[in-house]
């Protein structure tokens, strides 16, 4: 008789507990699911955030409530990697390079200054002219070409005072990413006209120089990074027998190296700078070989 007791007292009554609670859970899901929207933007953003252009790995995606400059209440989105806390929105940055070369030709453009100003990204030396973005995954060295009449009378080196707006503005984005360049190329370009008395080669390295030290002395970026070259007349983009030609000729570019790049590790690409001898350091003096 015990046995038989024993028998009847036996049974999954916990069973049946456990079962509507996971019955009730399921139901909650499906509440919260049925309550939720998937905004299209954001879902196409995730899927595709796995390879950007199928040649870059996407480190971080982030869905944040912030507009445009970062501030809170849009519908921002970021996808890529970034180490800012403040993401912009719907743009994607691999390295801080990438955002700089964003940002300055959002300003060529928005000042409209997209014909004396020319920004290029390359992995080259130099960039071959045209001012399409390299497709190539390791571009991130930016060449920027200004004509020189935006910093300075002819034949005259000293800087316009008007154009100090223009410089501040390339002065805080050079030294916001002081820590992600190797080296910043300061090069001034003349052109051969019969009407100038003055030394081409001194004319455009005193440029250089000076715009060199504006960056130097009043944005604050170190000296070691700049490298301010004279090459007279001797580098032409175009015809110097013409006007059109010459006005080309003239001009400042900036060679911003990345040091992460494939010319921050080329020994002879720094051998003709005149950089260093020895890649492992930082610059060196080194002319023993």
């Amino acid at each position: 008789m015990a046995r038989k007791k024993q028998e009847e007292e036996s049974g999954g009554s916990w069973m049946d507990t456990y079962g509507d609670m996971v019955t009730l859970l399921l139901t909650f899901f499906v509440m919260l699911y049925s309550m939720s929207t998937i905004v299209d933007e954001k879902w196409t953003a995730l899927v595709s955030a796995f390879k950007l252009d199928g040649k870059n790995k996407v480190d971080v995606i982030v869905f944040e409530e912030s507009d445009k400059e970062g501030v809170k209440g849009g519908d921002g989105m970021f996808v890529g990697a970034f180490e800012d806390e403040d993401p912009h929105d719907g743009t994607a940055y691999n390295s801080a390079l990438d955002e700089l070369f964003d940002k300055i030709k959002t300003y060529v453009e928005e000042h409209d200054m997209t014909n004396s100003i020319l920004v290029n990204k390359s992995e080259e030396a130099t960039p071959d002219g045209s001012t399409e973005e390299s497709d190539t995954e390791d571009a991130k060295n930016i060449f920027i070409s200004f004509n020189d009449s935006i910093f300075f009378e002819p034949d005259r080196s000293d800087i316009k005072p008007e154009s100090n707006e223009i410089l501040d503005f390339f002065g805080e984005c050079l030294t916001s990413v002081q820590d992600d360049v190797y080296l910043i190329m300061i090069k001034g370009h003349t052109a051969k006209a019969p009407s100038s008395v003055v030394d081409s080669r001194l004319l455009s390295a005193e440029r250089a120089g000076n715009i060199s030290n504006f960056f130097e002395h009043k944005s604050g970026i170190s000296s070691d990074l700049l490298l301010p070259m004279g090459w007279g007349s001797n580098n032409p983009i175009a015809d110097n027998d013409t006007e059109e030609g010459r006005a080309r000729n003239r001009r400042v570019e900036i060679a911003i190296i990345n040091k992460n790049s494939e010319l921050a590790r080329n020994s002879d690409f720094l051998k003709a700078m005149g950089v260093s001898f020895d890649t492992t350091s930082k610059k060196g003096t080194d002319f023993s070989e």
